[in-house]
Parts: structure tokens; C-alpha cells; sequence
């Protein structure tokens, strides 16, 4: 005699499916309470709010520093701070609102579409009156919702994501840079970084028919998290250490043209901060919740077994009730195999208007079906947008800080090269080059420094600067 089994973790654990609340259209179903509903709006808006902030807080910023002003006093001239900090920082377009390799790389397009589509679609099923039949009621990811439940959503994925590799690689390519084993080892690095972006367009996140990322499946699924990892991990994290070692080497005001003040090392770090700790949260809270792609609900015809789901025989229910609990009993099923359900379902009315029913063939209509009404919605929707943060604070870090801290990286000489022609350079009668190949207006060729003044003495030549002759596309 089969009967109903307590299995869902809606009922083994009481506040893991959340709240149940009134629907238009339902009796009751699981919704987000108002202050999970500000923590999801906080994750979806942070991201977007910095990626726009940060360029433009970067180059509008004063500089303030009294103490480092009164140290920058070189000959009787004071540096112009300002001018030099600026100039080392991404060039702004549209009124000093955008960097202008976000606009001509045509990122921004790329961007500007993942944003919106994410948006629109996320809070459409997250505010729906049955949220838990949507994507957001079975996958904690947004490759899980379009690999399984929505899937169109991965072509759409699957266009942008091998758009913007192709973008990055374009940019990357002309960079020129020394002919030196490490300016071509990072360029190799960073190009590699950029294909592994299309591992995660073409491999989702599949689920079997048991609702488990088994076989090989598993292959495709590391394919992906390869590409998320790898691609972040080369393109922002690579970017953003070699700019961190510069910082420390230069970041004396005496440095002159190569001084890196402390605003632009500390906005870069705000940006990877950020992603890291978004990151670093998506994977400790999706490990509270597990997919469950397959929704038995809709495969329940009747209002009794409907209601009575899940249904199986008082020997394998407490077999399969003591595997939850931890504790294998002898002759039940295999503890190892068991993916408790997370959800419960409830026989409801059908959202078809009276109109609908009155011209529809009978085969269409159909007055009530099982629907899947609770679920762990808030842990599921927390997920996904997490993982909407990591991604857009990733792509966004490229072409705001990235492309242009690689221009600097590849238009410096490396130091062993330096090294081998400053010999032949006399210190106190070559002016410093600014990044863009320009002299500061506070140097003159009468404004040398002699290094027995007191102040440091640095010494730049050309191939420093990135002269075209020394440089190898």
C-alpha cells in the first residue's frame, strides 16, 4: 500500500523553501519576503552601479594628498599631479562618462544587451504569479535555467559570449609590444584567457533524466567552469597584478611621469574586490541548495496524486527518510543515488481566461494542473544573481582598466632589457617620457636632475617609452 511520504526538504526543513504568500492566480506559493527582495535587488544593481562608477570616480577624483605635494617639489617646479595622473588612466569619452575602449571595441554593445536580457528575464520570472515553475524554481545558475529549462537562452548565450572573445582577441592581437619572452608570454596568456570564454558558450550545464550532472556531463560542465575560472582569472587577474607591482615600484611622487598614485591602484582594487567577494559568496551559498531540473509536477494529471506526491511504500519512505537523515538501512535504496526533492507541488486552477477556454479545442484547455507552488526560490534567485555579478564585473574590468594597463605593460621595456642599454644612456641628460611618448610640461631639456642633489635620479630612454622601432606587433 503506497502513501504519501514526507520526503520534500520543504517539510524535513521547515524554512528552506520560504515563504508561502497569495498569487492572483494561486491559492498560495512560494515568494520572496521584502527584505530577500532588497538583498537580490542589491546583488543584480551593485555590479552595475560600480562598473559605470568607478571609471568616472578614477579620473574625476582631485587629488588632496598636501603632504605628497610638498615632496613633489623637483628643481623649484612642482609636478603637475594631476596632469600626470590622468594621463595614466583609461581616456574617457561622452562627456568622461565611458572609456573610450569600452565604445571601440563595441564591448559596450555586448554589454549593454547582456544586461538588459538578464534583467527584463530574471525579475520576469522571479515577480511571476508561479515563480517556482520558472527557471528560478529549479536551477541556483544561469547556465543550469538556460541548459535545461529555457533553452534558447543558451543560443543567446552561446552568441555573446563568442562575440565578445572574438572582441578582446582583436584588441589583444595589435597591442604591440617588446620582442621579449615575457611581453610574449603575456600576450599568449591573455589570448588564451580570451578563447576560454567560448567553452562557456558552447558547454552548459546539463542534467540527466535522474536530474544529475553525471557521465559525461560532468566533462562538458568542467569545460564550462574552465572558461568562467580560466578566462576571469587571465584577463582581469593578470591585468591587475602587473598594475599592482607598478604601483608598489612607483608609487613615490618623485617617480615623476611614472608615478602611480594610490586613487588609481585603490580603484582597480574596489572593482577586483568586488568580483571576488561575489564570487567567493556564490560559491559558499550555492552550496545550500542543489538543482532539480526535473519537475515532476507536471506529469501528475490527477488532483489526488497531485496532492499525495510523493507517494511510495512505508518501507522504502522511511528508508528514504533515513537516508536523509544520515543513517543507511539495510535492504532500503542506495543513499548515494538519492536526490531528495526540494519542492512540493499543488493542484491549481488554470491561468487560461474565460475566452481562451470558450474558442480553445478541448485539448488545449484543461480547467486545473500540478504545479510545482514551493521551492527554495530566495537561494535559487540569490545564485543566479551572484553569478550575474561575478560575470558582468569580470567583462567590465577589460576594457575599463585591462586594455589600457596592457598598453602600458607592453610599451615598457622589460627591466633585463632596460638594463642592457642604460649604460649607454647619460642620467642627467634625457627628460622623462611620459606613457604616451610625450614630455610632462613641467620638464624642459635644461630641467635635468643630478642624482647627487638629493633627489632620486630616474633615467628613461626610448625603448622605454614604446618607440615604434623597438616594438614588435
Amino acid at each position: 500500500m503506497h502513501q504519501r511520504c514526507p520526503l520534500s526538504k520543504c517539510e524535513t526543513q521547515p524554512h528552506y523553501c520560504g515563504v508561502l504568500g497569495n498569487s492572483s492566480l494561486a491559492r498560495e506559493y512560494t515568494h520572496v519576503e521584502s527584505a530577500e527582495l532588497t538583498t537580490i535587488n542589491c546583488i543584480v544593481l551593485l555590479p552595475i552601479i560600480l562598473a559605470v562608477a568607478i571609471p568616472v570616480l578614477n579620473t574625476r577624483l582631485k587629488f588632496k594628498d598636501d603632504s605628497i605635494l610638498r615632496r613633489s617639489m623637483l628643481n623649484g617646479q612642482e609636478l603637475d599631479l594631476e596632469g600626470l595622473r590622468i594621463a595614466r588612466e583609461p581616456r574617457m569619452i561622452l562627456c568622461g562618462f565611458m572609456p573610450k575602449d569600452c565604445g571601440a571595441t563595441g564591448l559596450l554593445t555586448v554589454v549593454s544587451i547582456m544586461v538588459s536580457v538578464f534583467v527584463v528575464t530574471f525579475y520576469l520570472m522571479l515577480l511571476a504569479d508561479w515563480p517556482c515553475t520558472t527557471g528560478l524554481g529549479r536551477c541556483r545558475t544561469i547556465s543550469c535555467i538556460c541548459g535545461n529549462v529555457i533553452q534558447e537562452g543558451y543560443v543567446f548565450m552561446f552568441c555573446c559570449l563568442t562575440l565578445t572573445s572574438a572582441l578582446i582577441v582583436q584588441r589583444i592581437s595589435v597591442m604591440p609590444h617588446h620582442p621579449h619572452w615575457w611581453h610574449k608570454s603575456a600576450k599568449l596568456l591573455l589570448i588564451i584567457g580570451s578563447l576560454l570564454i567560448t567553452l562557456t558558450g558552447c558547454f552548459p550545464e546539463r542534467y540527466d533524466v535522474n536530474g544529475q550532472n553525471s557521465g559525461p556531463l560532468v566533462v562538458l560542465y568542467r569545460l564550462h567552469l574552465l572558461g568562467v575560472f580560466g578566462s576571469g582569472l587571465l584577463l582581469m587577474g593578470l591585468p591587475f597584478i602587473w598594475f599592482a607591482s607598478n604601483w608598489l615600484e612607483h608609487r613615490d611622487v618623485l617617480d615623476g611621469a611614472e608615478y602611480v598614485p594610490l586613487l588609481s591602484i585603490a580603484c582597480r582594487t574596489l572593482h577586483v574586490a568586488t568580483a571576488l567577494a561575489m564570487g567567493i559568496a556564490m560559491m559558499v551559498y550555492t552550496d545550500s541548495v542543489v538543482d532539480e531540473t526535473v519537475d515532476y509536477c507536471t506529469y501528475l494529471k490527477t488532483k489526488s496524486a497531485c496532492e499525495a506526491w510523493p507517494t511510495m511504500s512505508p518501507e522504502n519512505c522511511t528508508a528514504a527518510l533515513d537516508c536523509v537523515a544520515g543513517v543507511v538501512s539495510a535492504g532500503g535504496p542506495s543513499c548515494s543515488t538519492l536526490l531528495q526533492p526540494n519542492f512540493r507541488c499543488s493542484w491549481e486552477d488554470s491561468p487560461l481566461t474565460l475566452w481562451t477556454q470558450m474558442i480553445a479545442p478541448p485539448g488545449y484547455v484543461q480547467d486545473s494542473s500540478c504545479i510545482k507552488v514551493q521551492c527554495p526560490l530566495f537561494r535559487y534567485a540569490r545564485g543566479v544573481a551572484l553569478e550575474f555579478a561575478v560575470l558582468l564585473l569580470t567583462l567590465c574590468y577589460v576594457p575599463t582598466f585591462a586594455f589600457h594597463d596592457l598598453e602600458q605593460l607592453f610599451a615598457k621595456a622589460p627591466k633585463s632589457a632596460d638594463t642592457e642599454r642604460s649604460s649607454s644612456v647619460h642620467a642627467g641628460s634625457v627628460a622623462p617620457i611620459s606613457w604616451n611618448g610625450s614630455m610632462p610640461s613641467t620638464w624642459a631639456p635644461g630641467n635635468s636632475i643630478n642624482a647627487s642633489s638629493g633627489v632620486k635620479n630616474h633615467t628613461h630612454h626610448a625603448g622605454s617609452a614604446g618607440v615604434s622601432s623597438t616594438l614588435d606587433g
